[in-house]
């Protein structure tokens, strides 16, 4: 909750003029992406929320489509492909990056027909219809565990769209950090299900969403937008730890549909 400054205002500007907002904030820890009990309870949560954020919706709001962002996100692929090929001296991340774009461009194309031909278009009209809002950043740092509660904090992202959008993001980033361990992803997915159990459309949908290469995605947008000339050694550190997980990360997204028998 903001505070009001003596002076009756939310805002209190400091002499080098940079604004500051003050505000009431939760006693607690971050969510531990180690901790599998954190990550339940945290996923219990998401669930509760998604069970209760509807309201009206405002277009200005809507996040847009899955099906044409994957389409904005593969074109910028092999424009980046495109781009590093012309090139005629690379650097390591580039050559790393050649090496692998086939075949993560024909995982996303993969997406892309997939969500073309399921039936997510019925699943988003519904969502917006009812007016199902996402918290659009869910992730450990905007998760503070408590001894009796689960606080979520930082909605500045939130957006109306199909709510499995968030399990999603919270899954992925989850997963990375444990190899892709389809054991902790089906208890996370069991976790959610206790409190708001998936639609055999939503099951379908979390399914695609794990297929497309969106972290490839990610470290390929950030090379081509920022400076191009220096790559961070993390930067390439993240794409072949990516690299490695490849196997582990296909076998898991395929495995998901095979759950909700």
């Amino acid at each position: 909750t903001p505070k009001k400054n003596q002076d009756g205002s939310y805002i209190t500007i400091d002499k080098e003029n940079i604004p500051y907002l003050v505000k009431n904030w939760y006693e607690g820890k971050e969510c531990d992406t180690q901790s599998l009990k954190d990550i339940k309870r945290s996923v219990k949560a998401l669930a509760s929320l998604h069970k209760t954020m509807q309201m009206s919706v405002w277009e200005h709001y809507v996040r847009e489509s899955l099906f044409n962002e994957y389409e904005r996100h593969n074109r910028e692929l092999r424009k980046i492909r495109k781009f590093i090929l012309k090139k005629r001296q690379k650097n390591e991340f580039e050559r790393c990056y050649l090496e692998q774009a086939d075949r993560y461009l024909q995982c996303a194309e993969e997406a892309l027909k997939r969500i073309e031909k399921s039936s997510y278009e019925a699943l988003r009209s519904k969502s917006l219809e009812d007016g199902c809002v996402c918290h659009g950043a869910f992730n450990q740092h905007n998760i503070i565990i408590q001894e009796s509660k689960v606080a979520v904090v930082n909605f500045d992202n939130w957006n109306y769209d199909v709510q499995i959008a968030d399990l999603y993001q919270f899954m992925r980033k989850i997963l990375e950090k444990h190899g892709w361990e389809k054991k902790i992803g089906k208890e996370i997915i069991q976790s959610y299900c206790e409190i708001r159990p998936l639609t055999a459309q939503e099951w379908d949908n979390l399914a695609i969403r794990f297929i497309y290469p969106e972290k490839f995605w990610k470290l390929a947008n950030y090379y081509y937008t920022h400076n191009k000339v220096w790559i961070p050694k993390k930067n390439l550190e993240k794409l072949e730890k990516l690299i490695s997980q490849y196997e582990k990360w296909l076998e898991f997204a395929e495995s998901i549909n095979t759950w909700n028998k």
